[in-house]
C-alpha cells in the first residue's frame, strides 16, 4: 500500500458517560478504499464523528498527512481535506442541486475555486448537471445520495468518509452508488466507507477492519474475509 494519509492510533471515544470506541487503530493510505465494517451501534458512525471533529477524542491520537488533527476545529479538519458524508439522504430539500453543491464549498478557499470544482463534479457525476436547476426534494433516493458525495468533493476533498451509502436504497440503485465510489478512487481519492452489509464492500474494499463492541475484532483484504466464514457468520451473519 502506498503511505498512509490518515493514521488512527488507539482511537478512544464516547459519548457522556459512556465510552464507545475502545483503542481504535487504522490507517487510511491515499487513493485506498479501506472499510470498517460491523453490526449496527458497535462504533462505525462514532468514529467518523470523531475523525471530524464532532466528537471529542478521549485517548489515543488522529494523524493526516502528517500532522496531529485530534484537537482541531472541525472547520480546521475540512479545510484540510478530510470530509464527512453521513448515512441518509442529508440535502436541503428547497434547494436546487446546484445549490446545495456550492454550499459545498463554504470555506474561503473552496469558495475562490467553487467554479472549477463543480465542473469536476458534474464530471465524476453527470446526472447531478442535468438535474443542476432541479430542486433536490424531487431527486430519488440514489440521486440524492450522489448529491451528497458531490457537495463533499466541492470542498476539494482528499480524504472522503462515507456512512453507509447503500442505507436504504434498492440494490440496483446500490450498485450505482458504489460505481461511483469506485470512480472516486480512480480518481485518487482516499475513501474510508463504513458499511454494515459486506457484500459491496467486498467488491470495493482494499482493506477491512470489522468492529465490534468499539474494538477492532479483525482485519485484511476483501478475499480474506469472503473465505472466512466463521468471522462473517458471527460478527455480519453472513
Amino acid at each position: 500500500m502506498s503511505a498512509p494519509l490518515l493514521v488512527l492510533d488507539g482511537v478512544c471515544s464516547g459519548y457522556d458517560d459512556t465510552m464507545v470506541l475502545q483503542g481504535v487503530s487504522l490507517e487510511v493510505p491515499e487513493g485506498k478504499v479501506i472499510s470498517v465494517l460491523g453490526p449496527n451501534g458497535h462504533g462505525k458512525s462514532t468514529l467518523l464523528r470523531t475523525i471530524s471533529g464532532l466528537l471529542r477524542l478521549r485517548g489515543g491520537s488522529i494523524h493526516f498527512d502528517g500532522q496531529q488533527i485530534d484537537r482541531w476545529r472541525v472547520d480546521q479538519i475540512v479545510g484540510a481535506g478530510i470530509v464527512h458524508i453521513p448515512q441518509g439522504d442529508l440535502v436541503f430539500p428547497q434547494m436546487t442541486v446546484k445549490e446545495n453543491l456550492y454550499l459545498g464549498a463554504y470555506l474561503a478557499d473552496a469558495h475562490k475555486r467553487r467554479g472549477a470544482q463543480l465542473e469536476h463534479v458534474y464530471r465524476l457525476f453527470p446526472r447531478l448537471k442535468e438535474r443542476e436547476g432541479q430542486v433536490a426534494s424531487t431527486l430519488s433516493g440514489g440521486e440524492r445520495r450522489m448529491l451528497a458525495l458531490g457537495r463533499g468533493l466541492m470542498s476539494r476533498a482528499r480524504l472522503l468518509m462515507i456512512d453507509e451509502p447503500s442505507l436504504g436504497l434498492a440494490p440496483l440503485i446500490t450498485e450505482e452508488i458504489y460505481d461511483n465510489i469506485r470512480g472516486l478512487k480512480e480518481e485518487g481519492y482516499a475513501i474510508l466507507l463504513v458499511e454494515e452489509n459486506p457484500e459491496r464492500v467486498l467488491e470495493t474494499a482494499d482493506h477491512i477492519h470489522l468492529i465490534d463492541h468499539g474494538s477492532v475484532v479483525w482485519q485484511g483484504s476483501a478475499r480474506e474475509l469472503e473465505a472466512d466464514d466463521s468471522t462473517l457468520s458471527t460478527y455480519l451473519g453472513a
